[in-house]
């Protein structure tokens, strides 16, 4: 029970920062007369981050050791994607002293590999326990 709302919530949380935060908290360039590539993946992100969210409110929401499994694994790849979009499908601006290179970038990096790991920990959690009970749990 704790580790569903401590995790479904963690992942509400940064999936909201990942779709919310590159055009609030952290926001990519300023769009001029033509929007850049750090403007694209900030718009990407809007999606991942929502599939991440919604991801982690089932999470939340179901008991299903099988399902949050599917679920975990869904959050896995979904981290994946979150942080190829800046760093190899979309990218960012090409010069380095832009303001989505030193910030948004950096959070964007950190906040998807945080997916990432909390998500293959509760992989990996979800299937010690489903082995501790149907008794094929070997030490």
């Amino acid at each position: 029970m704790k580790n569903r709302l401590s995790s479904g919530i963690l992942f509400v949380v940064l999936g909201l920062l990942i779709g919310v935060g590159p055009r609030t908290i952290f926001s990519v360039c300023p769009v001029g007369n033509m929007p850049m590539s750090c403007h694209w993946s900030a718009m990407a992100e809007i999606g991942a981050g929502m599939l991440i969210a919604l991801t982690g409110a089932l999470l939340l929401l179901i008991q299903n050791a099988q399902i949050r499994l599917g679920l975990s694994f869904t959050l896995f790849l979904s981290g994946v994607l979150a942080l190829l979009l800046p760093t190899v499908l979309i990218g960012m601006c090409g010069s380095v002293h832009m303001d989505c290179n030193k910030l948004t970038l950096p959070a964007l990096v950190i906040l998807s590999a945080l997916v990432i790991v909390t998500s293959a920990v509760n992989i990996i959690s979800l299937l010690l326990n489903e082995k501790r009970r149907s008794g094929t749990y070997v030490r």
